[in-house]
């Protein structure tokens, strides 16, 4: 990606154009996409510090309540409304590995046949439905879609404690899961999505054509709730506005401008061994 981030921009630009055009369907004669009749949509590309770039992206479904209460109002008085908006988030919201698939075990020496390195399924091929669920459980497990705890899960608890923690319940993130068997709306009318593996999808759930088209980590996060529309919103537009470079920017501008030439060489050297090193006389030299 550093070494040619042009293409890497044409390349993100072409995927997310094809997205737009036939998954949601933009382009379709019946504007009919995965998740039905898109209304409208709020879109920020962001780039990462290598140089690779991502969307945020909220979409508006026609059709759609609109507000949290009157869906709420709708379900309680339209048993039909209630089951097919429950269908309808079944559909396209995933929580669950395929029940058919198996655990995803990488072939040795052949790289180019990795998931993410792979086209995508041909849809018209004889054995696309035997193959698909497969595929999708491969790309789930080859692009980070499956949490993994980390430092990063605990970074706000006090170091000292950190030999206390348990990986399960005091996750930042709030994973694993709850499991549950079907999607459903609890007594409080809040969705609550089929979940039978608890870790699938670290922050939010996948959407399967999404993951199985675009071949990279894909999040699909329902705001049915006006806080959660809230926050959304707010997370979003302010990337429109964020004026301040990253850190590790900041120390790389700092480091080929301010660190004399010599002490480049001493720091590699020191192959990233960092202890005891006197910062202090380095500062002042």
């Amino acid at each position: 990606m550093a070494e040619n981030p042009v293409a890497g921009a044409e390349f993100f630009h072409l995927m997310i154009t094809k997205f737009f055009d036939i998954i949601l369907g933009a382009k379709r004669a019946s504007k009919i996409g995965i998740l039905g009749n898109v209304k409208g949509w709020y879109a920020v590309v962001e780039a990462q510090v290598r140089g690779s770039l991502h969307l945020h992206l909220l979409i508006w479904i026609e059709g759609a309540p609109a507000s949290p209460l009157d869906m709420k109002e709708r379900m309680n008085s339209d048993p039909d409304f209630k089951q097919k908006l429950t269908e309808w988030y079944d559909d396209i919201i995933c929580q669950s590995f395929p029940k058919t698939s198996v655990p995803y075990v990488a072939a040795e020496g052949t790289p180019k046949q990795l998931p993410v390195l792979s086209r995508p399924l041909d849809p018209n091929s004889t054995d696309y439905d035997e193959k698909r669920d497969q595929h999708h459980r491969d790309l789930c497990e080859s692009t980070g879609l499956v949490h993994e705890h980390n430092a990063t899960c605990f970074k706000h608890m006090p170091r000292r404690i950190h030999s206390l923690v348990d990986p399960e319940s005091d996750c930042r993130f709030e994973l694993p899961r709850p499991l549950a068997a079907e999607t459903h709306f609890d007594d409080d009318r809040d969705l609550v999505i089929r979940c039978e593996t608890g870790h699938l999808n670290g922050h939010n759930p996948t959407n399967p054509t999404a993951t199985l088209c675009l071949g990279c980590n894909t999040d699909l996060k329902q705001t049915a709730s006006g806080s959660v529309a809230m926050t959304m919103v707010e997370y979003m537009a302010n990337y429109t506005i964020k004026l301040q470079l990253d850190t590790s920017v900041v120390f790389s501008a700092w480091f080929y401008d301010v660190i004399p030439e010599g002490h480049v060489e001493i720091l590699t050297q020191r192959d990233g061994d960092l202890e005891g090193f006197d910062f202090n006389g380095f500062m002042t030299d």
